[in-house]
C-alpha cells in the first residue's frame, strides 16, 4: 500500500553545524592570507636550493586548452559547467541527504 513518509526537522546544531564566530573567522583570515604568502614562496624556494625536483610543481604545456574553438569549449567547460554541476551535486543531493 502507500507508505507515509513523515519529515523531522533537525536542528542544525543536532547534526554538528553551529553558527561561527565571526570575530574568530576574521581573525584568522587575518592570519591564514598573509602566512600563506609567507609559506608558499618559502617552500618553492627551499626546494629549489635543496635540489628536490619530486617537490617542484609541474609545468603546464601552454596548448592544454587545446587550439582554436577548443579552447573556447574547455574554458566553458571549466569555468561554468564544473562549478554548476558540482554545486548541483553538494547542494542539491549530498547535502539534502546528510539533512535527512
Amino acid at each position: 500500500m502507500w507508505q507515509v513518509r513523515v519529515r523531522r526537522k533537525s536542528s542544525w546544531k543536532a547534526i554538528g553545524f553551529c553558527s561561527p564566530n565571526l570575530q574568530a573567522s576574521y581573525q584568522l583570515s587575518l592570519l591564514c592570507v598573509p602566512l600563506n604568502l609567507i609559506l608558499a614562496p618559502s617552500y618553492a624556494y627551499g626546494a629549489l636550493r635543496l635540489g628536490f625536483d619530486l617537490l617542484l610543481t609541474p609545468m603546464v604545456p601552454k596548448d592544454i586548452l587545446g587550439d582554436g574553438l577548443m579552447v573556447i569549449v574547455n574554458l566553458v567547460a571549466i569555468v561554468v559547467w564544473v562549478p554548476v554541476v558540482e554545486e548541483i551535486f553538494f547542494r542539491g543531493f549530498l547535502l539534502k541527504t546528510m539533512l535527512e
